[in-house]
């Protein structure tokens, strides 16, 4: 098991700072167990977003956040597709990130039944409306 670091704050001249991640991390994401973990999650939920139907930018999420429960890293149950970067609080990615624990209990009843009415509860709470084509 890969452990995990924090983040680390660099400094690029005078008052620039900005955060990487830290060896540990890096680690975690170029590893091959996170990789399958990755591959599989979206193989699962047919490599689009859960919450909108989006299939452009999506990315593998943690139900559970990786810093609080380090051996749910690789259960593939603990991940779900999302659209979007984390740091755009447009996208579902967005929406979801800082909030998980909130959010814990419907997104994994859901990435588990694949009931519908778990998902409307999901939209409904954070305001999403389904990417319709």
């Amino acid at each position: 098991m890969i452990k995990r670091g924090r983040k680390i704050r660099v400094r690029f001249g005078r008052g620039n700072t900005r955060t990487r991640r830290s060896s540990a991390d890096s680690r975690i994401y170029s590893s091959k167990y996170y990789k399958s973990w990755r591959k599989k999650v979206f193989k699962r939920d047919l490599w689009q977003c859960q919450l909108c139907g989006k299939r452009e930018y999506i990315q593998a999420h943690h139900i559970y956040p990786k810093s609080k429960f380090p051996k749910l890293i690789f259960v593939i149950p603990n991940g779900i597709t999302l659209c979007g970067p984390a740091t755009d609080k447009k996208t579902c990615h967005g929406k979801v990130t800082g909030k998980e624990l909130d959010f814990a209990k419907i997104l994994s009843e859901f990435t588990k039944t694949k009931d519908q009415a778990w998902l409307e509860i999901a939209r409904h709470v954070l305001k999403i409306k389904q990417n319709v084509k």
